[in-house]
């Protein structure tokens, strides 16, 4: 259960209405600035090479889900914009996952939609050319970063689901073409670090960032990553380029002397001084849950020993599976959309149906308290979502409380505590900010739209375990000026959405992805999310109102999954969307 341990009295930041620039009432179809615009919305994919292939031509006419959003702006240019997903488009033709990449030249009101080349049935020369062709079946936590001269860089993790192996990350290089078939030439995926998982080393959660600010190290590409040794001993790594994306240094341990680490998250001040930012868990070496981080200050050749922010009280969600047996077949099914996942007790991340049922009979998508970091000519950013009141609950679910988003900010000298960002009822989380020389833009998913939220329970859950109709969850952000004071703060989804789809591990448990991105660059800032106001429900009896459309548990006809079936009821349309903020 949850520690009623609490760091110190949380400071709250006086919040008001925010400004979305055009912010509507529902998404309009000609997409002026700060509509919510879906990304990846039943449109057609776009090769690199502009040729095609059988897994191309199906990610057109397809309805599977995108999450874990990642945005990138042109520093130069606010109008040029790159997105990425983990896009299950690929999962009926190539078997699983892979990592999408989208453009956009227009301030996101169109998009190009593609693929990182070297996707199974990739026939492309850029894809068969890729280290990742015939390595691995899936990729996936996508990163993505600009540099000042038209330079795209994208990040992920490759490895195979069904025997784990070739645990990889990776950075893949695009030069800006208007004149290309994507509006960027690709050049090169490098990998930058190898794995074994099944000898008990896996690469993973991935952190991307370039140096926009300084002339020393202008455009010096930083890679940073979890590596995971199977026993909770998890490290951060992190590597460098210096020409940009063609060959990375040999990785650093930056996280010595830590026992549990997670989420890296990069920026660079503008004096160059690269901050890596990442999440220590209680346990092993830490005495408790805080947020870490280390510097270098000549471009990546050196970082300083890794040292405490803050310690905090995460909000992580967890629950007892309904009996090991039961975790143990949701194990044992796999599968291209698998996510279930134990924490190192064996509590449940993530609940849903029978196999995957939880004893509290709720149901939730997978949520660990993580960092991000941003910088600007005038500081840099750390924001976290922490728990609240922290308490025991009465049922197996944990934990008991409310999570807020909590920002950290330094300017020329030490660090500045300026507290909860937007104080309210209901759950905040996936924090992520941005920053554009005079204002900080802190984003985050909300739960305060809920009619059943409870600090008791998970949002998307009344008290007997059903889903409340009309959604639970949206997104939301705060503007607050760089040198202190109130900000603006308001919702900027125009529409609200249930979390809890059992769109995954077999229409079982829902999944969110693990993160949201907000991104400044060339006088603009854009909030990307994962949302799923487009997901069709199942509305028949015998449901607690997360099962989707044409899920075979409540008797629907989508009993082959690599089928068109879920295309057409939509039970799988999980969508990526993006809002102008400023």
């Amino acid at each position: 259960m949850v520690s009623a341990r609490i760091r110190r009295r949380a400071v709250a930041l006086t919040a008001l209405p925010l400004l979305v620039a055009g912010l509507a009432t529902a998404p309009r179809a000609d997409a002026a600035v700060g509509d919510n615009v879906n990304v990846t919305g039943n449109h057609a994919y776009t090769r690199v090479d502009g040729g095609t292939d059988p897994v191309i031509a199906r990610c057109g006419s397809d309805n599977r889900p995108q999450n874990e959003t990642s945005l990138a702006v042109d520093p130069l240019n606010g109008q040029q914009l790159a997105a990425g997903a983990n896009d299950y488009c690929t999962t009926p033709v190539a078997g699983d996952a892979w990592e999408g990449l989208y453009t956009s030249s227009d301030g996101g009101h169109s998009w190009t939609l593609s693929l990182i080349p070297g996707y199974p049935g990739d026939t492309s020369p850029q894809g068969l050319s890729s280290p990742l062709h015939g390595l691995v079946g899936a990729t996936g936590d996508p990163w993505d970063a600009f540099d000042r001269h038209g330079r795209l860089y994208a990040m992920g993790n490759a490895f195979n689901r069904a025997h784990p192996q070739n645990a990889s990350v990776w950075v893949a290089s695009y030069q800006r073409d208007a004149t290309a078939p994507i509006g960027y030439q690709y050049r090169r995926t490098v990998i930058v670090a190898s794995g074994t998982a099944g000898n008990g080393q896996f690469n993973d959660k991935v952190a991307l960032t370039v140096d926009n600010q300084s002339a020393r190290y202008d455009g010096t590409v930083y890679a940073a990553w979890s590596q995971f040794h199977g026993s909770g001993n998890n490290e951060i790594d992190v590597a460098v380029s210096h020409d940009h994306g063609a060959t990375f240094s040999k990785p650093v341990k930056v996280s010595a002397g830590s026992g549990d680490n997670q989420f890296p998250d990069l920026a660079v001040a503008a004096d160059g001084t690269a901050y890596l930012v990442w999440r220590e868990f209680a346990g092993r070496n830490n005495k408790d849950d805080a947020i870490a981080y280390s510097t270098s200050g000549d471009g990546g050749a050196t970082w300083a020993p890794a040292r405490p922010l803050t310690t905090f009280v995460p909000y992580d969600k967890s629950d007892a599976p309904s009996t090991a047996a039961a975790a143990a077949a949701a194990r044992a099914a796999g599968g291209p959309d698998y996510v279930d996942e134990e924490d190192a007790g064996g509590s449940a991340r993530d609940c849903g149906d029978p196999p995957s049922a939880c004893q509290s009979g709720y149901t939730f998508y997978r949520d660990d308290s993580q960092p991000r970091i941003a910088a600007d000519a005038n500081g840099v950013y750390v924001v976290y979502n922490e728990l609240i009141n922290p308490h025991d609950t009465n049922t197996t679910y944990a934990p008991g409380g409310v999570s807020q988003v909590h920002l950290w900010q330094r300017g020329t000298g030490s660090w500045n505590d300026r507290g909860l960002v937007d104080p309210a009822a209901g759950h905040q989380t996936f924090p992520t900010v941005a920053a554009d020389g005079s204002s900080i833009f802190v984003g985050w998913v909300d739960s305060r739209v809920d009619p059943c939220f409870s600090q008791e329970r998970p949002a998307g859950n009344c008290a007997d375990g059903s889903a409340p109709v009309g959604g639970s969850l949206t997104s939301w952000a705060t503007r607050l000026p760089d040198g202190g004071g109130s900000g603006q703060s308001g919702q900027v989804a125009t529409a609200k959405w249930n979390p809890n789809w059992e769109q995954f591990s077999g229409r079982t448990v829902p999944f969110y992805g693990d993160y949201d991105t907000v991104a400044s660059g060339g006088g603009s800032t854009y909030f990307d999310w994962t949302d799923n106001r487009d997901v069709a429900g199942y509305t028949g009896p015998n449901t607690e109102g997360n099962d989707v459309l044409g899920d075979p548990h409540v008797g629907g006809e989508c009993s082959v999954y690599a089928s068109t079936c879920f295309d057409l009821t939509r039970g799988l349309d999980q969508n990526e969307y993006v809002a102008q903020l400023g």
